[in-house]
Parts: structure tokens; C-alpha cells; sequence
């Protein structure tokens, strides 16, 4: 009988150990929960933070005219990878 009451000894450390164990982890997920908005999946700068630099009228006259000829033709123009070059 006493073999039996020194497992049940060790049985309750080895449950208080799990049971701060758990603790921590809750504290863990809690903390990060809390750097973590719902609807964002990263803790970086938010978006729209950036300030973009200007658009040319020229470059965004080629974006348009790439974008009509792809709803017309299905496929980007040859030479859409290639940098523009006046």
C-alpha cells in the first residue's frame, strides 16, 4: 500500500507541474492574442501606412492601355516584362 500512495504522490506533482504548465500557456496566447487584431494575420506596420511615392501620367497611361488590351486579347502585350524605355 505504500508503493500505491507514492504514485499517488507523484501523480499530484507531476499534475501541479502540468497545471502551471498550462497557466503559462494561456498567459503565452493571451499576451499574443492581444498583438493580433481579428481581421490581420501579422504584427507589422498597418496597411495604408505607406506613403507612395507619385505617379507619373505617363506610367499610369501604359498601365491603362495594358489593362484594356488584357480585356480585349485575354494576354498581356509582348514586352510587358521588359522595362519601358522612352
Amino acid at each position: 500500500m505504500l508503493n500505491l500512495a507514492t504514485i499517488v504522490g507523484q501523480l499530484k506533482k507531476e499534475r501541479e507541474r502540468a497545471r502551471r504548465e498550462v497557466v503559462g500557456l494561456d498567459t503565452a496566447l493571451k499576451v499574443l492574442g492581444g498583438l493580433v487584431s481579428p481581421n490581420r494575420r501579422s504584427t507589422g506596420a498597418p496597411t495604408g501606412t505607406k506613403k507612395r511615392s507619385p505617379m507619373s501620367a505617363a506610367a499610369r497611361k501604359r498601365i491603362a492601355a495594358a489593362s484594356v488590351h488584357v480585356g480585349r486579347n485575354g494576354k498581356r502585350p509582348s514586352g510587358a516584362n521588359r522595362p519601358h524605355q522612352p
